[in-house]
């Protein structure tokens, strides 16, 4: 059974929802199942970089959940897909189904900045927000939506641990920006998603350890400057 609250959203791509209709078509009554990506990319006839990207969006918008099961041993087990049917992220940042934002864009950005990397146009509106939020009370403060931003982002990265150093490094790529060898990078929100995504798609399609994983305090402090989106590559 397919629940229309998923079906219907405007920021899930058709394919992504194709997906979904996949794993619970899976799932029947009990909410999880756990066929390999071998099996869903032979069955669904897509590609595993076509595969990631959308069980990112699903996962993203919290309507699947991955559980990675670790044996007794240690290593990295199966994936159980816990299907919630529910979109609980209604304003999912990272749409997967606008042709406008992608890449490219991104890449321009990155090779038109050389040692200031201003992605994020809105930035220091955002700034103001929080120093001042009574400018405008509806709007949410740039701490707050940072917080529910980085949430997002945080939940599609398997290894749970620097939760709060990583925030902090976070908060300073989409501020200012961090100085990194003499080269100021200040990221968009998109930029840092892919980033994280295309690490966490390698480590899956290595079969790496989930203990092998680097924890996200690591990743977001250098090791995301290696995986930032590059010309000519493919969306995730």
């Amino acid at each position: 059974m397919v629940y229309q609250d998923v079906t219907r959203n405007k920021n899930l791509s058709p394919a992504a929802k194709g997906l979904y209709a996949y794993l619970a078509a899976f799932c029947g009554t009990s909410g999880e199942c756990y066929p390999s990506v071998e099996t869903i990319i032979k069955e669904m006839s897509v590609g595993k970089d076509t595969f990631y990207r959308h069980i990112n969006a699903l996962v993203a918008a919290g309507v699947v959940e991955k559980v990675q099961v670790v044996g007794e041993d240690g290593k990295f087990g199966r994936t159980v897909y816990h299907v919630t049917h529910r979109v609980v992220i209604h304003d999912f940042p990272f749409p997967q189904n606008r042709d406008t934002e992608t890449r490219e864009s991104i890449n321009n950005n990155i090779k038109n900045n050389n040692k200031n990397i201003l992605c994020s146009p809105d930035g220091e509106r955002e700034r103001e927000k929080e120093e001042n939020p009574l400018l405008e009370p509806d709007k949410k403060t740039a701490l707050v939506q940072d917080k529910e931003d980085f949430e997002k982002i945080y939940g599609i990265f398997p290894k749970k641990r620097g939760r709060a150093r990583a925030f902090e490094y976070y908060r300073a790529y989409v501020g200012k920006g961090r100085i990194i060898g003499g080269t100021r990078y200040r990221l968009a929100k998109r930029q840092i998603y892919l980033a994280v995504a295309s690490y966490v798609q390698q480590m899956e399609e290595a079969g790496t350890e989930l203990q092998f994983y680097q924890n996200f305090s690591t990743f977001m402090n250098k090791t995301i400057l290696d995986y930032l989106p590059q010309e000519g590559e493919h969306d995730i």
